[in-house]
């Protein structure tokens, strides 16, 4: 069942966030840290545990909730695309379920921001300054993104922060991957609002910017992250099975049937490079604008 919503309760308006010297203010206040991690998992918090030692940060566990273990009673709403499209399993409904949990606490707690990880993550010597004020964060932002994917995505109005070596963007297509972000109190209650009914994965769902049917979240993205999932991290050092096996096991999604030879099937060839024009002559006009870049975001070692 879905967490209860205050009445009256709005969807926030997405605005354009432009960095200047006048959203830092004296906000010294250190961000919240939290790491999802579920119970069966021993090696993955052993991990956590010694790595937030490590670059000296203090975290509060989340204990995850278990797709696996969950009944008919307790599972929740899914749209028909999550059932016949996304084919969602018991670990990505559980993933999905856990970060809901966060952002009640987020929601209903004191702090304007807090950061949550998921427990296969490594972490940069960054990420603890990062923690320790949230000055660095515009008033207006609702979420950042902190870790890195390794895939190319276009970018736009990069800025500098303040006496840092970190940039922040805009993504203007589709990110994956929610092994770290930064999500402000509004955002959160946003996000609960608007996922009583899980429509995709949870990364999809607060990342896709090119699907209507999903949040439409306005977020930014560190560059380069803080963390990343430790699968990607090239030339990282060996870890247990059980940190880089994944404890979700992404099912195939749902094939669109193939259509037999005739009108149908004639239309939908011609209409093809038709459909796909409109993007590659978004992808030149990028290309030729001095405000978006084409870029990896790296990880901050």
């Amino acid at each position: 069942m879905a967490p209860p919503i205050p009445a009256g309760l709005l969807l926030f308006e997405t605005q354009v966030i432009r960095i200047t010297r006048s959203h830092l203010g004296n906000r010294s206040t250190p961000l919240p840290c939290y790491y999802i991690n579920l119970d069966r998992s021993h090696a993955r918090r052993e991990h956590m545990q010694e790595m937030l030692k490590t670059i000296g940060v203090s975290a509060k566990r989340l204990a995850a909730v278990d797709g696996r273990l969950l009944d008919k009673e307790n599972r929740p709403n899914l749209s028909e695309r999550a059932r016949s499209f996304w084919n969602l399993n018991g670990g990505q409904i559980g993933c999905f379920l856990s970060h809901r949990a966060f952002w009640k606490i987020v929601a209903e707690g004191p702090e304007p921001y807090a950061v949550v990880l998921e427990d296969d993550v490594n972490m940069s010597k960054g990420f603890a300054t990062l923690l320790c004020e949230i000055d660095w964060i515009p008033e207006d932002c609702e979420c950042i993104k902190i870790d890195t994917s390794v895939v190319d995505a276009w970018y736009a109005n990069e800025k500098s922060l303040p006496d840092t070596d970190f940039t922040i963007a805009r993504p203007m297509t589709d990110l994956k991957g929610t092994a770290g972000y930064i999500i402000s109190k509004s955002a959160a209650r946003s996000l609960l609002a608007q996922t009583d009914v899980i429509k995709a994965p949870v990364d999809v769902q607060m990342f896709c910017c090119s699907d209507p049917d999903f949040l439409g979240l306005e977020f930014l993205q560190l560059n380069p992250a803080v963390c990343i999932q430790h699968y990607l991290h090239k030339g990282d050092a060996p870890a247990p099975a059980d940190v880089i096996n994944s404890t979700i096991g992404y099912p195939k999604r749902a094939r669109r049937p193939k259509l037999p030879f005739g009108w149908r099937k004639i239309w939908r060839e011609f209409k093809r490079p038709f459909l796909k024009l409109p993007p590659a002559l978004l992808h030149s006009y990028r290309k030729l604008h001095p405000n978006y870049v084409w870029r990896e975001i790296d990880f901050n070692d």
